[in-house]
């Protein structure tokens, strides 16, 4: 079985914590570099991020906006991605409250939020990066298991972001 810390299953925010996720993870990882991809050619330390806005924390920061939620809650936990690569952010913004509805990138497909069409390249693909490895990425899902995600799926396959959906 994968090692899997404590709070992974439990999730229970302690109250004044409200940071950035990799700092609730470090404690059991003792180690900052398993937070960096050796792919990610950035100056930026973090190469992962959670999924910010897709209707529930679980725990991992920004408990003010959305309250952590129980493990049990997730319907569909090896579906959901937890983290998942990111593009110089330590969150990505979930295309269940920020729709992938542009084509920021130009190959006529939409892979962005709208809004972000024309800005920072760091901010296309909702902050994600999915086209990191050969045309997709690695993504932690919610029930431990870590795999490689094809970067169309990543951007198009909304069962892999909302944890409410059947």
């Amino acid at each position: 079985m994968k090692y899997t810390p404590p709070c992974w299953y439990e999730l229970t925010t302690p109250p004044a914590f409200n940071g950035p996720w990799y700092n609730f993870l470090y404690p059991y990882v003792k180690n900052w570099q398993l937070f960096k991809c050796p792919s990610d050619n950035t100056s930026y330390t973090i190469s992962y991020a959670v999924q910010y806005g897709n209707g529930a924390s679980y725990g991992f920061g920004y408990a003010d906006l959305y309250p952590p939620r129980p493990m049990g809650e997730i319907v569909r936990p090896a579906e959901v991605m937890a983290i998942t690569e990111s593009n110089q952010s330590y969150y990505i913004y979930s295309p269940v409250g920020w729709p992938i509805n542009g084509d920021a990138d130009g190959d006529g497909l939409n892979d962005t939020y709208s809004v972000w069409v024309g800005t920072a390249s760091t901010n296309w693909y909702n902050h994600g990066a999915p086209f990191r490895h050969n045309g997709g990425c690695n993504a932690v899902f919610f029930d431990g298991h870590v795999k490689w995600v094809q970067a169309r799926n990543w951007l198009g396959d909304m069962r892999m972001w909302n944890c409410n959906l059947p």
